[in-house]
């Protein structure tokens, strides 16, 4: 077996080298090769991008082609923009262009030995890339709810934007889109205002926008609505008072059904009801509808409408002057009923009037205030403020500011005003301060308690003292944005803005610095006294109002020594307006206008028409106005000549005959109406507070006016014929010193007139009572008496009712015949009916006795107690002043009544009533 492999192994050795040499004898020469396969050419070339856009100046991104097959060298046809590069070895194109390319085609050859792959691509090459600019956001205030969604914020901008990035970040549950910028998204906490900087970015450059973001907490639905006035009766052609709910809940938007009355409207975001009736319309329903996200709710208001009332004229203001302001060619009063008339200086004609609703549940001496500045009106009502135009009164936004409201319920926690010109509104309250637009969109809120700011509103900027920054810094905010500056620590206390704002003042003990508005001190001055100090243009002035003399000193800024010194009485008011102090003594119609207008301050003394004057305002030292308790208002360019007057102010007696009215008013006038026209049959210049009609109108008594005691001491009685003003008879008296004259009756046929007259003798007061024709003469009957008590006459002068008090309940009447006492009955005398009837009133209670002149009692009807003059129109009828009722003399029931409002004056006459319903003297058919 051993050796039978050896020879196999043998054999196969041999093989092999018979192969190996045939092998090594091929191909001659002694030597052999093989053939490569044939080459392909390239294939399948592409690029990721068959289309590139490019910009000038910008590096594109290497574009690398792919290819099936081996590749010698890349080639492109026709050549590349400038800038850009093919790799011949790899076939990537890459670079940074260097100038515009209209969009070209280029062809991309890959090749080899064998053959090449073409591909195409087409390049546009921009012009050079531009930082975008001009980022805007349509709402650059976002007020947010935790839980609702925010109307998508979309920006505009100039340019190319690559990307879009915020700082700080949106507050939770917001979000910045990164390629449009828009902010979108729904507040999941509740988030304090801040200020969010979006930045929009290219390869160029950037630019930035801001946008405030407040996320309040979720949205409360409407709680109750509680309107000031539930009722509400309007007036064709007067306008109502302006009615704003208060309502709790975060604040929604409003709805009415069915439709208000024609002329009358509901504001949407106050809830507010006002406007002008056009149409009588029957007391109705209406629900108002609060509603915002979360809910609703409801209240229910009764409107009706009633006609027009035929106006004699307007009134203006009738009650003390709270506010007198003037600014451009307008003046506007506000009385203490909350009245408030716009004026036209010039002409002295109404521009617009309206009426405030007092204060509900809340009392801080006072109607809500008023503002006029520039060229906008604002009047503060319930739970708001009306903007209007003082052009023409028309309202211009509704500002819903229930927390302007007294909020402990006694003081005026809380404080609105115009900015100088007019520009914008702005407010403080123990938690916020408040600018809006006169169209009554929020500019501006800044948290902090601002209720005890003294603010300067200037143009574009609020000027902040004693606000929550601390009490020795000056704050200035911005109205545009809210950005806010500090000026540096002052010295002293602050005590007040200059009248102008540029300038302010502080005190300590009794020394007073004078800084800018920059907080950059001007002058210190060791004065006497800094009681009530104030500042205009270069003078600074005092007012000792606790010291005896009651002295206001006038300083200039640059000495100790006061250059003026004004003596005053106690209670005078001191005004600073229209570069002018007004010096007002207390009751004296008088006043000093101060003019500071010059290098040298002068002072004018002036009498005026009007005693008790307690408004002061000024266009200039030579124009000016004042007002007084009884809603007059003076031009004081005017008292050189003719008075004038910018509203008739209030009535202080009225009387009716059978054909007209007698209507005396507070600027000194007596006027006669026939009710069926508004134009006077004619004026008598006479100040009265009594005045008296015979029967038929031919006959006239008025006695001077005693309402302001002894600042107008004139007690004239005077008698005049009518038509026209001749005088019959007049009885001159005097207060104080002498007889003073307490008041008067004249009978019905004019012939007689009664007269109570009181002398005092330094303890007591003794009175004497008389008769006489009116035309003076011997005395007919008279007594002496403890008591003014005025007697009545009988409408022939024959007869004589004389109570024996003042007091109705206390009173016995003694009737007399021409001067003999005939009998006596118990109760106080009201009226004669006639010669043959006297009505008596039963104590101070309802119930009333009808008399015949011989003390038979002839009826008693149960008529209401009366206070004021009683007029007969018959011996079945009477008209009472007290209730502007026409009475039954037999049943004591109303036979006509009216349901307009009354002020408390009112005449019979020629088939109508004429009474003073609010601001106005109307005529009312009976």
């Amino acid at each position: 077996m051993l050796r039978l492999q050896r020879v196999c192994s043998r054999v196969s050795l041999l093989i092999v080298s018979l192969c190996l040499a045939v092998l090594c004898g091929c191909g001659g020469g002694g030597s052999s090769s093989t053939t490569p396969p044939p080459q392909t050419p390239p294939s399948n070339l592409t690029y990721a991008q068959s289309s590139l856009t490019a910009t000038v100046g910008v590096a594109i991104t290497a574009l690398t082609p792919s290819v099936t097959g081996t590749v010698t060298s890349y080639a492109v046809s026709p050549a590349l923009p400038s800038g850009f590069a093919l790799s011949a070895s790899t076939g990537v194109i890459s670079g940074t262009p260097t100038a515009a390319t209209p969009q070209t085609t280029y062809t991309i050859a890959a090749s080899n030995s064998a053959g090449s792959a073409n591909t195409t691509i087409q390049i546009t090459v921009n012009a050079p890339l531009a930082p975008p600019s001009n980022l805007v956001y349509p709402q650059t205030s976002i007020v947010a709810n935790v839980g609702l969604a925010i109307a998508t914020d979309t920006p505009t901008v100039t340019g190319t934007v690559t990307s879009y990035s915020v700082s700080p970040s949106l507050p939770a549950g917001l979000a910045l889109n990164a390629t449009t910028g828009a902010i979108s998204g729904t507040p999941t906490a509740e988030t304090v205002k801040a200020t969010y900087t979006v930045t929009a970015t290219n390869a160029a450059g950037s630019t930035t926008a801001t946008v405030q973001i407040t996320v309040n907490p979720a949205v409360v639905p409407p709680g109750k609505i509680t309107y000031p006035q539930s009722s509400v009766s309007g007036e064709v052609g007067q306008p109502i008072a302006t009615n704003i709910p208060a309502v709790s809940g975060t604040p929604p938007s409003f709805s009415v059904s069915p439709a208000l009355p024609a002329g009358v409207f509901l504001d949407a975001t106050s809830g507010g009801i006002y406007g002008t009736p056009t149409a009588e319309i029957a007391k109705a329903n209406y629900t108002v509808t609060a509603t915002n996200p979360s809910g609703s709710a409801t209240a229910t208001l009764s409107i009706g409408v009633d006609p027009a009332l035929p106006t004699l004229f307007e009134l203006g203001t009738t009650q003390a002057i709270t506010t007198l302001l003037s600014s451009g060619t307008r003046v506007i009063a506000q009385d203490a009923s909350g009245h408030w008339t716009l004026v036209d200086y010039a002409g002295g004609t109404e521009v617009a009037d309206g009426d405030q609703l007092p204060p509900t549940g809340i009392s801080f001496g006072g109607p809500w205030p008023v503002d006029l500045r520039g060229s906008t009106l604002a009047i503060g009502v319930n739970n708001g403020i009306e903007i209007r135009s003082a052009s023409d009164g028309s309202l211009l936004a509704l500002v819903a500011s229930p927390f302007i409201n007294p909020v402990n319920g006694t003081t005026a926690d809380n404080w609105f005003k115009l900015a100088t010109d007019g520009s914008y509104l702005c407010a403080g309250t123990r938690t916020n301060l408040w600018v809006w637009s006169t169209s009554g969109a929020v500019l501006l809120a800044r948290d902090g308690d601002y209720s005890a700011a003294q603010v300067f509103a200037a143009p574009g900027e609020l000027r902040i003292a004693l606000g929550p920054v601390g009490t020795g810094l000056i704050e200035t905010v911005a109205t545009a944005d809210g950005t806010s500056t500090l000026g540096t620590a002052f010295s002293g206390n602050f005590a007040g803005w200059f009248v102008d704002g540029e300038r302010y003042i502080t005190t300590l003990s009794t020394n007073a610095w004078v800084y800018s508005k920059a907080s950059v001190e001007e002058s210190f001055l060791a004065l006497p006294s800094v009681e009530k100090i104030g500042g205009m243009g270069e003078w600074l002035w005092t007012y000792q109002a606790s010291t005896p003399g009651y002295p206001v000193n006038l300083y200039s800024l640059s000495s100790s020594v006061p250059v003026a010194t004004y003596s005053n009485g106690v209670l005078a008011k001191l005004v600073a307006s229209g570069n002018t102090l007004g010096l007002s003594p207390y009751g004296t119609p008088s006043v000093k206008v101060i003019d500071l207008s010059t290098s040298t301050p002068t002072s004018t003394d002036v009498a005026l028409p009007a005693a008790y004057v307690n408004a002061y305002t000024a266009f200039s030292p030579t124009q000016w106005l004042v007002g007084n308790v009884h809603g007059t208002v003076v031009d004081g360019a005017s008292l050189a000549s003719t008075p004038r007057f910018l509203a008739n102010g209030a009535v202080l007696s009225m009387s009716g005959s059978l054909s007209s009215v007698a209507v005396a008013d507070a600027n000194g006038f007596i006027y006669q109406f026939d009710p069926t026209s508004a134009t006077p049959l004619q004026t008598i210049p006479f100040t009265s507070s009594q005045v008296g009609f015979s029967a038929d109108g031919s006959v006239l008594a008025a006695a001077a006016s005693r309402v302001d005691s002894q600042y107008q001491p004139d007690r004239t009685l005077n008698i005049y014929a009518l038509p026209g003003t001749a005088l019959i008879n007049t009885w001159p008296y005097m207060y104080p010193g002498g007889t003073d004259f307490l008041g008067f009756s004249l009978a019905a046929s004019g012939n007689n007139v009664g007269q109570v007259t009181g002398t005092f003798d330094g303890s007591v007061w003794h009175y004497t009572r008389q008769v006489t024709a009116v035309t003076g003469g011997t005395v007919l009957w008279s007594d002496t008496l403890s008591k003014a008590a005025i007697p009545q006459l009988s409408p022939g002068g024959t007869l004589i009712a004389a109570p024996s008090d003042t007091s109705h309940g206390a009173s016995v009447t003694t009737i007399y015949n021409n001067g003999v006492a005939v009998t006596a009955v118990p109760g106080f005398p009201i009226v004669w009916l006639d010669d043959s009837h006297l009505l008596v009133q039963n104590g101070s209670s309802v119930g009333a006795t009808i008399y015949s002149p011989t003390g038979v009692a002839l009826a008693t009807p149960l008529l209401p107690a009366f206070t004021m003059p009683v007029q007969p129109l018959s011996s079945g009828l009477v008209y009472s002043s007290d209730y502007n009722q026409i009475l039954s003399t037999s049943t004591g029931e109303a036979t006509w009544t009216s349901g307009y409002p009354y002020g408390g004056f009112g005449a019979a006459a020629n088939g109508y009533v004429v009474f003073v319903s609010g601001a106005r003297l109307v005529a009312l058919s009976q």
